[in-house]
């Protein structure tokens, strides 16, 4: 896997390619993923998958699953996800787990309606709810990628 890199900000945020697959089940049901691996601010990992199930011909909502290393995060649920274009456009995307979030470490975010509002080829800013302070960057490319399973 070739590394990139992108200069943000001043500062070099290494890229990883996508990982898009789609699973099948034998009733005809799928689900669409694309898998990314980015580190926050503070360069701490995170497991970014934006996915949509498709059952019985309907395609469901399109939702973020960000998941940071155990006991180094631990999501404020059921606070929203905070997104930031470089064009100042703000967006907040609802909590999916509520109060009865899988682990601590792991959120999920509806962003069905807020995909498409966002601009073409720009970053994004994602303000984690998190008790520790995180921010995520995420290249434009990254988000080209989301828009194929949407």
């Amino acid at each position: 896997m070739s590394l990139l890199l992108l200069l943000s900000d001043g500062i070099w945020t290494p890229l990883s390619r996508a990982d898009i697959r789609q699973y099948h089940n034998g009733n005809g049901d799928m689900l669409d993923q694309a898998r990314h691996s980015l580190r926050d601010i503070d360069r701490r990992p995170w497991q970014v998958v934006v996915f949509r199930d498709v059952k019985n011909g309907v395609a469901g909502h399109l939702e973020l699953r960000l998941v940071g290393f155990p006991t180094q995060i631990d999501f404020q649920h059921p606070q929203p996800l905070l997104i930031q274009t470089r064009s100042g456009q703000d967006f907040q995307a609802p909590d999916e787990f509520g109060d009865n979030g899988p682990a601590a470490n792991v959120g999920q975010y509806d962003i069905t309606e807020i995909l498409p509002r966002l601009p073409q080829d720009e970053p994004l800013v994602l303000e984690l709810p998190t008790v520790q302070r995180a921010t995520l960057k995420v290249p434009a490319s990254v988000i080209s990628e989301w828009r194929l399973i949407s």
